[in-house]
């Protein structure tokens, strides 16, 4: 008997004995613990958050401490389960001089086998608005969303995705399997990734971006300080404004050109074969400079 038919029999049975199909499956017992933490904050004050399987959130309010909330949660089919390997799930909350360190991590004795249950952190940070200092994140599984930050930024993230929103700060990030969103940035970014797909839109600040394996997407970007990809076996999707206040010079090896648009772009071919795209080179106007080696471009001028 294949697998359908096993299923099939199942649901006869359950009905067959007055019993729904959905209570024969077994509930998910959730457990958690919430801790607390207030901090003072000024602009030498350096976070670093140290996460595995953690979902982490920071955004700006109007108050001058720094405010974390953080959430152990522990799920299972067994409630008894369940709270046996969240007592596994430790944090750590401590200051030494300038620096707040938060971390979670599962602690065993000789004698405790590894959880059983799906465990999860989420650390919901506010950060005074217009603070500067430093903040320092590492991630393996979850997610990162930041929003309204001017802090110095420094994130080293796999497996996790990466929405930045509304920055203003110095940002250093690296990132392996995962996405990034960057949305109305104005400041300063060093972008290194690996198998992570970006998406960049309305930058008004700086980037500089090298990816490997990726589908970057660069959206309305009408009038950057500074932009330049340097990327390779990835696919790119370009959106230029109609009336974009910068110049773009496109040059690609191996790629493979999708929906080009000729207006206003000069197309010249080198002696090795790649060939360049230069759009509405204004005299005195910053240069995004794209590089694209191995791969597919999809480039289209409103």
């Amino acid at each position: 008997m294949n697998n359908s038919r096993i299923h099939i029999v199942l649901v006869l049975l359950c009905l067959s004995i007055g019993i729904p199909f959905a209570k024969a499956q077994q509930a998910i017992q959730v457990v958690s613990t919430t801790q607390k933490e207030n901090y003072a904050w000024n602009e030498r004050s350096r976070l670093f958050i140290n996460g595995e399987q953690a979902d982490i959130e920071l955004i700006t309010y109007s108050g001058s401490t720094l405010k974390c909330e953080i959430v152990r949660a522990s799920r299972h089919s067994s409630k008894e389960q369940a709270e046996q390997d969240l007592k596994k799930l430790k944090l750590l909350a401590d200051q030494s001089g300038r620096t707040i360190t938060l971390r979670n991590y599962v602690e065993l004795s000789g004698s405790d086998e590894r959880p059983e249950s799906k465990l999860k952190t989420t650390y919901k940070i506010l950060v005074p608005e217009n603070a500067k200092g430093e903040i320092e994140i590492w991630n393996y599984f979850g997610t990162v969303t930041a929003s309204g930050l001017s802090t110095d930024l420094e994130v080293k993230l796999e497996f996790t995705n990466l929405n930045l929103a509304n920055f203003s700060g110095i940002g250093e990030l690296e990132m392996k399997y995962g996405e990034a969103t960057l949305k109305n940035t104005s400041g300063t970014i060093e972008m290194n990734t690996n198998r992570t797909n970006v998406n960049i839109e309305n930058l008004t600040g700086s980037a500089t971006i090298e990816s490997t394996f990726a589908e970057l997407r660069l959206l309305r970007i009408n009038r950057a300080a500074h932009l330049s990809i340097d990327a390779e076996k990835s696919e790119l999707f370009i959106d230029i404004p109609a009336k974009a206040e910068m110049a773009y010079l496109i040059k690609t090896k191996n790629v493979e050109v999708n929906h080009l648009s000729n207006k206003e772009l000069e197309m010249l071919t080198e002696p090795d074969g790649s060939h360049s795209y230069n759009y509405k080179a204004v005299v005195g106007s910053a240069t995004a400079e794209i590089n694209l080696n191995t791969g597919t471009i999809n480039y289209i001028v409103q």
